[in-house]
Formats: structure tokens, C-alpha cells, sequence
């Protein structure tokens, strides 16, 4: 099974916080179609879903504004690709 390998960087714009990434293979290609979840760490709820661009870009937003949070990605296929980030992204 193939890791997918992803990239989080945090951000904040127009009065709305949350992360901006792109997934990406293990060959470093951007992954479009990416299902990407956002989770609180604190108590592991679902905060958000997104699904990747084309370019493997994505966008996802959380109203819980210093906490930590953790992202998971999942493309089903073959090969399927899945990836997780650590739980300390904090949105600024």
C-alpha cells in the first residue's frame, strides 16, 4: 500500500483560521481527490471535511482558534493512499 505523504501549513484569512496543504504522493506528485478530515486533538472530533484539487490543494477551516488539531488523508483506489499529520497544528 502506497503512504500518501502531506504537508500542512497553517493559516488564517477573512476572519476564518484553519490549515492549507497539498497532498502528495510518495513520488512528491500533487494528488487530486484527497479526501482531507480535520479533527480536534483534545477530544478527536470532526471539525471538517475537504476534498483536494487537482493540483492537490485544499483548503479547511476550524472555529477552534489556538487548540490542536490533526489532519487524516484518504484516497480510495488502487493503489489506495492514506496519511495522517502529528496533533499540535494550531491554527493562528
Amino acid at each position: 500500500m502506497e503512504r500518501q505523504v502531506h504537508k500542512v501549513v497553517v493559516l488564517g484569512g477573512n476572519g476564518t483560521m484553519g490549515f492549507s496543504g497539498v497532498a502528495r504522493g510518495l513520488d512528491n506528485s500533487p494528488v487530486g481527490g484527497v479526501t482531507v478530515r480535520l479533527f480536534r486533538s483534545s477530544n478527536s472530533q470532526l471539525v471538517n471535511t475537504a476534498v483536494s484539487r487537482a493540483d492537490g490543494s485544499y483548503n479547511i477551516s476550524t472555529p477552534y482558534v489556538g487548540e490542536n488539531h490533526f489532519v487524516v488523508c484518504h484516497k480510495s483506489g488502487s493503489p489506495e493512499i492514506a496519511g495522517a499529520s502529528i496533533a499540535t497544528l494550531v491554527p493562528r
